[in-house]
């Protein structure tokens, strides 16, 4: 029981907190506040296991759609976390598993009993994933499908159709989800996977890789020999017959078997670059490599993060390797790098380029603006790459590449001195150690040489989503920062 306390156990510091993590699941939680709950997420295991106890049930909740009235549904999510709190220590089906939660103070008799009767439904079977009906609340929108085959048992589905909770069955290929929650959620095929909420999933077997943003911290996915609850991040888990492995490529996620009576002494806070595998009938989790695991998704980990399709001498390279981007050199390839997610841009937003048509000249200046308008623009960023190694003379004279990403572009910058006014918003950290090192990166990034000139080719298609290029090798760097619109 102690190992559920909080530090401060008195009744006022529990009501603040749960207070904390309503206000940040209503969206009403200021940058301050959310520093403050990261804090408290990241030093106390307690208040994890009870923050998603709290954003499952509040999912719960706005899904059933049987009460009406904001205070009413407050009142109820309020008070069933207080009975969470209270109830730790007491024989349940843990964290990973449908609560019962006590409402019968805060709910009419018929909420009670719909409520009982969406909680409890977890041992019997799933429906195969549908296109929703009128009657049942939408789960997750099937945003992209790449060379699939649905299994014989699965109707196919078609991009853009809403999906009701229940089992996907993908026998080839891959589909991007977008859950109501803010998840993306790429499935690899052969794959089976249940969509109970949009805040609790199951893998039965197959490959999945998601990447949560802000409002999706909570997610929570299921398998028979480990669970994990996402804290904010990007991940990768894959169940192959009893074994399940997870990878975290960005952020944390907590993972711990399946239990009837609560976390068991195997709960780990895996952070980015960790990996961790289990079988379903031990009760040990065991580190592995990161590198070997991570590699079995870099496909699914390229749609997740926002790039449907490469063509011609451009490779993705994920967020995670050892591989500073500003510094890396390659004669064959123009590398696609994933930088920043979920940049916030409050005010208009200078660019080189916002509208498709065909490029070239960049040594003429170019202006163009990322319009925020009043409530702001949430923004993604990608570096597109050709360095060449000094060593290595280029086989081509040019190398020729079309990237297609899922989302359209909002703003493309190709003049060196953007480039670098932008580095501190949307490039990737440094993660170097020593003054050599950064000594040389802040080289790289401040070349009054980066970004594209004469001889260079660009093309942004009609529907703002595909991007050609032809680079020429040059005295340094070509790159281009392309913004998608989130």
């Amino acid at each position: 029981m102690s190992e559920f306390c909080f530090a401060n156990n008195d009744d006022g510091s529990r009501e603040k907190f749960i207070e904390r993590v309503l206000k940040y699941l209503d969206g009403q939680a200021c940058e301050a506040e959310l520093d403050q709950l990261n804090e408290e997420l990241a030093g106390d295991p307690g208040k994890r296991q009870i923050y998603i106890m709290i954003c499952r049930d509040s999912q719960f909740i706005h899904e059933s759609q049987v009460v009406d009235g904001d205070e009413k549904i407050a009142e109820i999510r309020y008070r069933g976390a207080l009975d969470e709190l209270a109830g730790l220590g007491r024989k349940r089906r843990g964290i990973w598993t449908k609560p019962v939660i006590g409402f019968a103070l805060a709910a009419s008799v018929a909420f009670a009993a719909a409520l009982f009767a969406i909680l409890s439904g977890g041992s019997q079977q799933r429906e195969i994933v549908e296109v929703v009906t009128v009657a049942r609340p939408a789960v997750a929108t099937l945003a992209d499908a790449v060379d699939v085959k649905w299994h014989a048992q699965q109707p196919p589905l078609q991009v853009g159709a809403e999906l009701t909770s229940g089992v996907l069955r993908l026998e080839e290929g891959f589909v991007r989800l977008e859950t109501e929650r803010g998840v993306s959620i790429t499935l690899q095929g052969p794959a089976e996977f249940e969509l109970e909420t949009a805040a609790l999933t199951r893998l039965r077997q197959g490959r999945l890789t998601a990447e949560v943003s802000r409002k999706g911290r909570g997610f929570i996915v299921e398998t028979e020999a480990l669970n994990l609850a996402d804290l904010g991040t990007a991940f990768g888990v894959e169940v192959d017959g009893e074994e399940t492995a997870v990878v975290v490529f960005e952020g944390e996620v907590e993972v711990d078997k399946p239990s009837e009576t609560g976390s068991t002494s195997a709960r780990t806070l895996l952070k980015a670059g960790g990996a961790v595998v289990s079988e379903m009938n031990s009760s040990e989790v065991a580190a592995t490599l990161f590198a070997g695991v991570a590699k079995r998704f870099e496909r699914s980990r390229q749609l997740t993060s926002g790039v449907m399709k490469l063509a011609g001498d451009a490779v993705y390279h994920a967020p995670g390797a050892t591989l500073d981007p500003y510094r890396y050199g390659d004669s064959v390839w123009t590398l696609v790098l994933p930088e920043r997610r979920e940049i916030e841009v409050q005010e208009d937003l200078n660019v080189d380029l916002t509208e498709p048509g065909k490029y070239s000249r960049f040594f003429d200046q170019r202006s163009g603006v990322i319009e925020a308008g009043e409530e702001g623009v949430v923004l993604d960023s990608f570096l597109v790459q050709f360095n060449r190694n000094l060593n290595i003379k280029p086989k081509k004279r040019a190398l020729r590449g079309t990237v297609r990403f899922t989302r359209e572009v909002a703003g493309i910058i190709v003049s060196a001195a953007k480039l670098q006014h932008t580095d501190s918003m949307f490039g990737q950290p440094s993660d170097g150690d020593g003054a050599d090192y950064l000594a040389r990166r802040a080289a790289g990034t401040s070349s009054e040489f980066r970004g594209l000139d004469a001889g260079d080719v660009l093309e942004l298609s009609g529907d703002r989503k595909t991007l050609s290029f032809k680079l020429k090798p040059g005295q340094d760097r070509d790159q281009i920062r392309v913004l998608l619109l989130r």
